[in-house]
């Protein structure tokens, strides 16, 4: 056990005035429904979150878990070191008698909100988690289609926190990069800390490697410091505030970075939310001035540095950028794996974009298929390393990349594979494959269904399309698909009736086919001929089944 010194936390008058009245009034509110009967930091934390639109505070859950854990432990003045382990070990077994099993989660509202757990989602979790907490993913595969609580490392600390506020447990909070757990105090000033992610005991001396902590950093209080509850209130409306700019509202998320900023000066995630929602809001100078100010207070803080670069990207400062991304990828490879990820891949995937922007297009695909590989979701980096292999003149490489993109529903990758689509068909026609160029430009039409603005990219070239439509149709008079295709320019165009003569022609050869129908009971709505529309629409439907 180790010796803890804490300083004097001050907050503001007008900040303590807001906070009393806030969770007074909330309270009050709060009882119409069900009245808390504790009212720990846990409770006025949800009572923070509240103000998030469509969230609900589930005080009941919250203060079952504290009556269960109550129940479970003798009460004592004093508890020896051996006590306060089987304590947390108690308070972590309820959680999973609970149906608590760690998975992302921003807010204590949403971890404390039910959710049906099934195979899919747990087989989804991080297996890294199993080695760690084995009963945890026993019990969960014993319950599937059970209501389940998702909750992280921070949620599972706020609800720890409230239980040892509402029963006397000595616990404070303790912030490592991206990652929160608990501490427990003794009145000879030694504690003990609990890693309430993986339910066991964690040495300082365990963070200070596993995290790549500095003297400097853990000296000037920033990280592995027991937490007041004011800095704790920081963390929660940091976490609204990330909650808010990803519901884009900016103004919203930029209130509570300044709340948390206020509550817990220290915070570098608060700096980092709010420079990202100054830079979505266009107001990039004011952005860097926010990481600038998270890399003082963290100088190995590597997603400050990636959005920073992102922000010197958006400037037009490319060498700036890459010199950020650099700095980015490096501190986030001492971060660990499990935490740095996502975070890392972005940041590949941000170099790359700066790269491409440079012309140095080898250089920004191999960083985009290192984005991959770290997140094989990120649609962005295969959008990116689409477009860098149509300027390298790979038009397969990139609509593989492209294709990729729109299976994962990136609206973005729509029009950007159309271009492909539209360069590579322009490439077989010109070669004389007139199958092939048919097949895609077919493409898209088909993606213009997406994305309106697909079609814009075959506007100017539709004169082109009917003579090569007509031309495969002179080669093979029962190619359905060419048909189908000249039907479409021709509805473009807004010639309607040689497009439906172009999909009843169609229909004639391939009958079974379900989009001449469809296409067709499109024109037909368009120039008032409802009941041939809904008989083809009907049809179409039928073929599909």
């Amino acid at each position: 056990m180790m010796k803890q010194s804490m300083k004097p936390f001050l907050m503001s008058a007008s900040l303590f005035i807001y906070l009393s009245i806030y969770f007074y009034s909330t309270l009050v509110l709060a009882s119409n429904d069900y009245e808390p009967k504790y009212w720990t930091s846990a409770h006025k934390i949800m009572e923070i979150e509240s103000e998030v639109d469509g969230l609900t505070a589930n005080y009941q859950l919250l203060d079952s878990i504290i009556d269960d854990v109550k129940e479970k432990t003798k009460i004592e003045p004093y508890y020896s070191e051996k006590q306060a382990k089987e304590v947390l070990k108690t308070i972590d077994k309820v959680l999973i008698e609970k149906n608590f099993i760690y998975k992302h989660s921003d807010l204590l509202c949403n971890a404390l909100a039910p959710q049906k757990l099934n195979r899919k989602i747990l087989d989804s979790l991080d297996k890294k988690f199993r080695r760690y907490s084995p009963e945890v993913f026993k019990h969960a595969f014993s319950h599937l289609g059970e209501n389940y609580y998702f909750s992280n490392c921070a949620t599972t600390s706020f609800i720890y926190i409230g239980i040892g506020n509402a029963l006397g447990f000595p616990l404070k909070a303790v912030l490592v990069p991206e990652h929160v757990f608990v501490r427990w105090h003794f009145p000879d000033g030694s504690y003990l800390n609990w890693d309430t992610s993986f339910g066991m005991v964690g040495t300082d001396e365990w963070y200070r490697n596993h995290y790549n902590l500095s003297n400097v950093l853990i000296d000037n209080g920033v990280y592995l410091r027991s937490l007041r509850e004011k800095e704790v209130f920081g963390i929660a409306f940091s976490h609204s505030g990330i909650v808010w700019l990803k519901k884009g509202g900016l103004n919203k998320a930029i209130d509570n970075y300044n709340k948390a900023i206020e509550l817990n000066p220290k915070l570098p995630t608060a700096y980092t939310g709010r420079g990202k929602a100054w830079s979505t809001k266009g107001e990039l100078d004011k952005a860097i001035a926010d990481y600038n100010k998270a890399i003082d207070i963290d100088p190995k803080y590597g997603k400050a540095y990636r959005e920073r670069g992102s922000v010197w990207y958006e400037k037009g400062e490319l060498d700036k950028a890459i010199e950020d991304y650099n700095k980015a990828i490096y501190y986030l490879d001492l971060t660990p794996t499990y935490y740095a990820n996502r975070s890392h891949s972005i940041a590949y995937a941000g170099r790359g974009k700066a790269w491409e922007k440079m012309g140095e297009l080898d250089k920004a695909i191999d960083d985009y298929s290192k984005a991959i590989k770290l997140n094989p979701k990120l649609t962005t980096a295969y959008i990116g390393r689409g477009k860098a292999w149509f300027e390298k003149g790979d038009f397969d490489k990139a609509i593989d990349d492209l294709k990729k993109a729109t299976d994962l529903y990136h609206k973005d990758a729509y029009l950007a594979l159309s271009r492909a689509y539209l360069k590579r068909g322009n490439a077989w026609f010109k070669t004389g494959y007139l199958d092939k160029a048919i097949a895609d430009y077919n493409q898209i039409f088909y993606l213009s269904k997406k994305h309106p603005g697909a079609l814009h990219i075959l506007r100017k070239t539709f004169d082109k399309l009917i003579k090569t439509y007509t031309k495969s149709i002179e080669i093979n008079p029962k190619d359905s698909k060419a048909y189908c295709g000249r039907g479409s320019v021709w509805d473009e165009k807004g010639e309607y009736d040689k497009a439906i003569a172009d999909y009843t022609k169609a229909i004639e050869i391939d009958p079974k086919g379900s989009i001449a129908y469809r296409y067709r009971a499109n024109i037909y709505k368009k120039i008032g001929e409802i009941e041939k529309a809904e008989a083809d629409r009907k049809k179409a439907n039928e073929l599909l089944k």
